[in-house]
């Protein structure tokens, strides 16, 4: 029996397991099957013994495969089905019906943006910076439909399929450290969780699943190997734009940046100019998304102005506290978190 046929007889016995998780099955026996005959091979055995050795360790197909078929329990594959079938008829039901003021409120600073409006110009919002996400949606629909009716309908489908994408990749790369049953569960969740109770891009909406998306890219990252360093500055963008939305949370950039010279030098990650890879690219995304926003906000604004107007983002009337009672709450908020990770 080659090792092929052996993982076909096996994976024939998992009755209520997907084709998906049947591919996994398959693949993980084979690895182990090769791993066992390299190492063989590698103590002077012949390579064909050493196959042969390697599967009658494995043990009986059958008995493998209806042992195996116990971690996929039909009751598991129904429950899942059903989660997934009401979880996605209650995000349809978000997307068309409902519309709540501090939607319309994002909604139309994206659309200022769009018809000509001017960050710190003619916007005087304090949460003017968490437009330039919703700009880019319609920005997008308009260019495309050559209208704005159903623009909303357009910009809740598009955080609809972001949503369903984080999820998708959560449950991926969490599958098999949490296991698929925990991992479902959570992406699930993910994807029916609204910070508000709508699916427009408001100022929460954004930090929340942009931090999320920034979190996914960083740990595939970190957890695969140093592999696909493009992830890095593809997070390093999601953690502008939750900046954008909440811009004092900024001061955690240099957290995230400590926290990646960390895991890299635990790692041996590929250093650049003696720092860990992961950091320096992290600190050029985050150089090249500043660099940008300055090109747009600047001409015919010039620096000195807009140094006079940013003060608009860090006061917000809605609350009863300056800018630097706020500062001084984080830095509170840090220094406890400092304690508690020094003493737990």
């Amino acid at each position: 029996m080659t090792p092929n046929e052996y993982t076909r007889a096996v994976c024939a016995c998992l009755r209520h397991a997907t084709p998906k998780e049947k591919q996994a099955v398959a693949q993980e026996l084979q690895d182990h099957l090769a791993d066992h005959a390299d190492a063989l091979a590698e103590a002077g055995w012949d390579p064909e013994e050493a196959h042969a050795h390697a599967l009658a360790a494995m043990g009986e197909a059958q008995e493998v495969g209806r042992a195996l078929n116990r971690a996929f329990p039909l009751r598991w594959l129904i429950l899942s089905r059903v989660l997934l079938v009401l979880a996605v008829l209650a995000m349809a039901k978000t997307l068309f019906v409902g519309l709540e003021i501090d939607e319309e409120y994002a909604f139309s600073l994206g659309f200022r943006l769009v018809k000509g409006d001017r960050l710190f110009y003619t916007m005087w919002e304090p949460h003017q910076l968490s437009a330039l996400p919703a700009a880019l949606v319609l920005a997008l629909y308009t260019a495309i439909a050559g209208t704005t009716t159903g623009a909303l309908l357009f910009v809740r489908a598009v955080v609809l399929v972001c949503k369903a994408a984080m999820s998708a990749v959560f449950y991926r790369d969490f599958k098999q450290t949490i296991g698929r049953h925990g991992a479902l569960l959570s992406a699930v969740v993910l994807f029916v969780y609204t910070p508000k109770w709508f699916l427009g891009p408001d100022y929460i909406s954004q930090q929340f699943h942009f931090t999320v998306a920034a979190f996914l890219c960083f740990y595939h990252y970190y957890t695969h190997g140093f592999r696909r360093p493009w992830l890095v500055v593809l997070g390093a963008v999601c953690v502008c734009f939750s900046f954008l939305a909440f811009p004092q949370s900024a001061l955690a950039a240099a957290v995230i940046f400590i926290g990646m010279v960390l895991l890299g030098r635990r790692g041996k990650e590929p250093t650049i100019c003696k720092i860990p890879r992961g950091a320096v690219l992290f600190v050029l995304g985050c150089m090249a998304c500043a660099a940008a926003f300055l090109a747009y906000v600047l001409p015919g604004m010039g620096l000195t102005v807009f140094l006079q107007r940013v003060s608009l983002i860090l006061n917000d009337p809605q609350y009863d506290f300056t800018t630097s009672q706020r500062l001084a709450l984080l830095a509170s908020q840090a220094l406890n978190t400092a304690k508690f990770l020094a003493k737990p």
